[in-house]
């Protein structure tokens, strides 16, 4: 191999590792920040009630608690490769054996699974959002109380010997 294709594929291998770091962080961040966010979403939009399908919404946090759960032991698993192919090059097996043996093999399919239980919790969260429509009640129930405070002024102008309705119009 010569110097230029060396220097060229430890470059290659770096942004690998740098890209892989970054992966699993941002599928820990997402899952993460996704099992927050649909805790608040439980909380203040919908009063913590799941009025249907809840079992949508179940499975949501699962994927995410899963997703994150795949990255930690990924990390786990990869460094434990390392070690083996180390030990490998040490004993002089590494071209006899499997490189990191199991291991890799187990971070491999662990990685893309993160990712994967990330987005399909996803689904799952939109899917119990879509049966839930809970904007649509809070938007019905303010715009009863807006009504209702509607209301209390005309009483308390009429109590007054006011009558705002036939009021008319500013000048300009």
């Amino acid at each position: 191999m010569t110097p230029e294709l060396r220097k060229y594929r430890d470059e290659q291998l770096a942004k690998a590792n740098a890209g892989q770091n970054d992966y699993d962080k941002l599928v820990v961040a997402l899952s993460g920040g996704a099992l927050g966010l649909s805790f608040t979403f439980l909380k203040d939009v919908a009063n913590g009630q799941a009025s249907s399908h809840a079992t949508l919404l179940i499975a949501a946090w699962g994927c995410w608690g899963l997703s994150v759960a795949f990255i930690l032991t990924s990390i786990y698993t990869g460094v434990q490769a390392l070690r083996e192919t180390v030990r490998q090059i040490d004993r002089g097996t590494v071209y006899k054996e499997k490189v990191g043996r199991g291991w890799g093999s187990v971070t491999a399919l662990l990685n893309p699974g993160a990712g994967l239980l990330f987005i399909l919790g996803l689904l799952f969260m939109m899917t119990f959002v879509y049966f839930n429509p809970y904007g649509k009640r809070h938007q019905a129930s303010e715009s009863g109380s807006t009504r209702a405070a509607s209301a209390q002024t005309k009483d308390k102008s009429a109590s007054r010997g006011q009558d705002n309705s036939a009021a008319p119009p500013p000048l300009e």
